[in-house]
């Protein structure tokens, strides 16, 4: 069953523009699982879809949502900006206050928080409720970092989103979500391909690494490891 939130974000997405591309309906309709995952090359577009979800969520009720990466030297090092943009781009300038390390919408009370995995999981507990954690660039998160955190986001209903681009096959990420799933998760692998809105200027630079290194080509734009 939806829960109250999901409801309300199925409500407010009719409402609102949200550029989503087909192949993460299923992740996002999805009725309530624990994990939503999306991984795949440069250019998907899982990123901002990820981002416009996410502001979705704390537009349409009170959520508390927690990005975090592995490393977090600084907020540029984060989806703090894509988040900005995506307020912009459902027209929610209005609604949202978008400081210098934190997003609040002024209507619902919802709050983005932004932190790093590998120097701050022993603080993670002191953070209080967290609705939603997106781990973006969950590449290069490591097992012992999923150890400790995925207990610690234990409200109700609590979800854990991960985004990520492949790099090895025995990555943490990798053994957890696609060798070895769990039973409640919805997950797409999505490509370049997959994006209605990838730009040409993207794929001008993905014809000519193509033809200069085939290789590098899988990995960068086709996501393979």
């Amino acid at each position: 069953m939806r829960t109250e939130s999901q409801q309300a974000s199925a409500s407010c997405l009719s409402a609102l523009t949200v550029k989503l591309p087909a192949k993460l309906h299923p992740v996002f309709s999805a009725d309530y699982v624990r994990y939503r995952c999306a991984y795949g090359g440069r250019g998907s577009g899982k990123t901002m879809s990820y981002a416009q979800m996410a502001i979705v969520r704390a537009y349409s009720s009170k959520v508390r949502i927690l990005c975090a990466r592995e490393i977090f030297n600084s907020i540029r090092e984060s989806v703090h900006s894509e988040l900005c943009y995506a307020v912009e781009a459902l027209g929610l300038s209005d609604y949202f206050e978008c400081g210098s390390n934190y997003i609040k919408c002024k209507t619902t009370g919802s709050e983005i928080i932004y932190a790093g995995l590998y120097r701050n999981l022993d603080n993670l507990k002191g953070l209080g409720r967290i609705n939603i954690c997106w781990i973006d660039e969950a590449e290069s998160v490591s097992e012992a970092s999923y150890t400790k955190l995925i207990p610690s986001i234990r409200s109700d209903d609590s979800e854990i989103w991960v985004t990520w681009n492949p790099e090895r096959t025995d990555s943490a990420t990798r053994n957890r979500f696609i060798i070895n799933p769990p039973q409640s998760i919805a997950i797409a692998q999505i490509n370049w391909r997959d994006n209605p809105w990838f730009p040409a200027v993207l794929e001008e630079e993905l014809v000519e690494l193509q033809k200069r290194d085939a290789d590098a080509y899988l990995h960068v734009w086709e996501g393979q490891c």
